[in-house]
């Protein structure tokens, strides 16, 4: 078993990639001028590269993995590229299997975070971890189920609605508490059914956010706003009332779907310190 990349006091996590995502500078960081993100994030003919994250914990007996990834199934996005495997791949790395996993935590359904949920075998859809619950908040099923426009091809059917049928699916409604240490709490904005995972062991404290804030710079100003967010000031919300718990007295990790963990408050003065002055000149 390889060692844990993380740990928030007897909780240890390991970091899962998927491979990257090439987007459009401007379709991540909407209304943030080319001149302030280009600094942030190196770019080629306007395009970054976002790399895609799933987060193993280890927590009692329960082994929870956070967001599943593109997945293996027909319709991979094109801009996908995975020059070291996918999030099955470094799930073995780390030393598990996926009938190892014990519950599988959704923030969101989109199909970049729910894509390997399921797989295809012999011609059927089936969980890709058999053995464990789904869970996956209320709000977020139905709005998938009958999603936006504006989002619509964001949700493929077949990563979720399968869950129903298995037995594996386990619907949340608002804050779960799904072991001692760990638990699910609801963040509108992107979605209108996100969620973050929150971890509480001893005096230390993490949260993975999924898309909450898409890259560190989000977070650290919650008005700097991805144009994927279907519920922009709901999420501005959202990122406020999380930072208010992250800041709180304490360190804390903190986890995104499409960039590094990194520590908080610590981190927050250094990526504040590159943000606030760019868009708030004195």
């Amino acid at each position: 078993m390889a060692e844990p990349n993380l740990a928030v006091g007897a909780c240890r996590l390991w970091v899962l990639r998927d491979g990257l995502l090439t987007d459009d500078g401007g379709s991540v960081f909407g209304r943030v001028p080319k001149s302030i993100w280009s600094s942030l994030v190196p770019s080629r003919d306007n395009e970054i590269e976002l790399p895609i994250f799933g987060y193993l914990i280890e927590s009692g007996r329960e082994l929870i993995l956070v967001d599943t990834g593109c997945g293996t199934k027909e319709g991979l996005d094109p801009q996908l590229h995975r020059p070291d495997g996918d999030l099955l791949v470094s799930l073995a790395r780390a030393g598990f299997d996926p009938e190892q996993v014990t519950m599988v935590v959704n923030t969101h359904l989109h199909t970049d975070h729910a894509g390997g949920n399921t797989r295809r075998h012999n011609g059927s859809i089936l969980p890709t971890f058999p053995n464990a619950t789904y869970c996956v908040q209320q709000r977020e099923w139905a709005s998938a189920c009958a999603p936006h426009p504006l989002h619509a091809d964001l949700y493929h059917a077949l990563d979720f609605e399968p869950l129903q049928a298995s037995g594996n699916l386990r619907l949340l409604s608002g804050y779960s508490q799904l072991t001692e240490a760990v638990g699910c709490r609801l963040y509108p904005g992107h979605t209108p059914g996100h969620q973050i995972v929150v971890i509480s062991s001893g005096s230390e404290r993490g949260a993975i956010l999924g898309d909450l804030a898409t890259l560190r710079w989000q977070l650290a100003d919650p008005l700097w706003m991805c144009p994927y967010d279907l519920l922009p000031a709901t999420n501005v919300d959202s990122k406020r009332q999380v930072l208010e718990w992250l800041n709180a007295d304490g360190s804390s990790m903190v986890a995104f779907g499409h960039d590094q963990p990194l520590s908080w408050p610590m981190a927050a003065e250094d990526v504040d310190h590159m943000v606030r002055p760019a868009l708030h000149p004195a």
